[in-house]
């Protein structure tokens, strides 16, 4: 099991969620997820969700997938501490990253976050640019602050999906996999790659993915041992 600490489920007010967290705590992890997996398909917005999907794969002995549903409800709930711990943990006993390292400075907010400041500061600037054209005597205390927050909030935006970008975009969820020399089953092997392991898909080739781990290119791996963002 590569995450040791595993909170319990969130309680949900659904039924059908009520009845998957009673699974779990009945120790049927197997059933626990496919009925958490229903309940993410009809509402794939709910950061507790997916969180609570990923514990129960965790727990089923399903890394690869759990660290897939963690990294979904990361993307709706960032600052969110028992996500970002669970992520971590699998991270530190891979050693790897999985994010860009502008990640620690932008993943605190979700992308439309960052575009919302963004749109509200240009906003902002333009109406004090145009009160400063039309009122001379304006100070221009107030319009240096808000160049400051344009600057901010735009160039926090742009670095978010410059991360989204570089960062991986994929899990490896089949076990005992290796990344491969080229993209045919007889290839040579190359690395193993453990379930869990979050990687950033270069191009594809068929039903071959060419990978990298933290930025440097790893090979080639069948898409059926990837979950794709």
């Amino acid at each position: 099991m590569l995450v040791t600490l595993l909170q319990g489920p969130r309680l949900c007010a659904a039924q059908p969620a009520a009845d998957a967290g009673k699974l779990f705590l009945l120790g049927r992890y197997a059933e626990a997820a496919t009925l958490m997996d229903g309940l993410v398909r009809t509402n794939p917005h709910s950061a507790d969700l997916w969180f609570n999907l990923g514990q129960a794969r965790a727990q089923a002995g399903e890394p690869g997938r759990a660290v897939a549903a963690w990294r979904q409800a990361h993307r709706l709930d960032p600052r969110d501490g028992g996500i970002r711990r669970a992520l971590s943990q699998v991270r530190e006993k891979l050693g790897t990253t999985g994010v860009h390292p502008l990640g620690w400075a932008t993943g605190w907010l979700r992308d439309e976050e960052w575009a919302l400041l963004a749109i509200g500061a240009s906003v902002g600037l333009g109406a004090a640019m145009l009160r400063r054209r039309l009122f001379l005597s304006a100070g221009s205390g107030s319009l240096a602050l808000v160049v400051a927050l344009q600057l901010l909030f735009g160039g926090g935006w742009v670095a978010a999906l410059l991360v989204r970008h570089f960062s991986a975009n994929a899990v490896v969820i089949q076990r005992d996999v290796s990344a491969v020399q080229a993209p045919v089953p007889e290839a040579k092997a190359i690395r193993p790659l453990p379930a869990g392991t979050e990687v950033w898909v270069v191009r594809t080739h068929g039903e071959w993915m060419e990978v990298s781990v933290d930025g440097s290119r790893v090979g080639w791996m069948p898409r059926s041992a990837l979950a794709v963002d």
